[in-house]
């Protein structure tokens, strides 16, 4: 689906986005020490489909949780972050395919590939 478009934007099917959605993205990658290699990622916050309101609450992180009894590999949830508004984007120790939005490009450094059958465990790669 990448074209050589200059952002690339991943979400799940059960996103709202927000009026200048990709006017705020950029500005946020803009901020980041080396953009061109940079991803914006964030565990979404549930939604009301009927009412399209976000569930209140600071935003959401990937973190560790724990190695499984079943095949020895990490297991991950969704944690919240503090509770203060961010003013800039901050470096993470993981991605969230929920949400991801990067420079294109990145998509051409590094891909998806179809060997990930024991990575993503909940995540819809493509």
């Amino acid at each position: 689906m990448y074209d050589k478009q200059d952002y690339a934007l991943q979400i799940d099917s059960h996103m709202l986005l927000v009026d200048d959605w990709d006017t705020r993205m950029i500005k946020a990658l803009s901020q980041c020490p080396d953009s061109s290699h940079a991803i914006l990622s964030v565990y979404p916050r549930p939604i009301n489909i009927k009412d399209k309101t976000v569930q209140d609450g600071p935003p959401c992180a990937m973190s560790f949780n724990c190695f499984s009894t079943l095949d020895g590999l990490p297991r991950f949830k969704s944690r919240p972050l503090a509770k203060k508004k961010f003013e800039k984007p901050f470096k993470s120790l993981f991605w969230a395919a929920g949400f991801s939005f990067s420079r294109g490009q990145l998509l051409v450094d590094c891909p998806y590939t179809g060997d990930l059958d024991y990575v993503f465990f909940g995540e819809e790669l493509f």
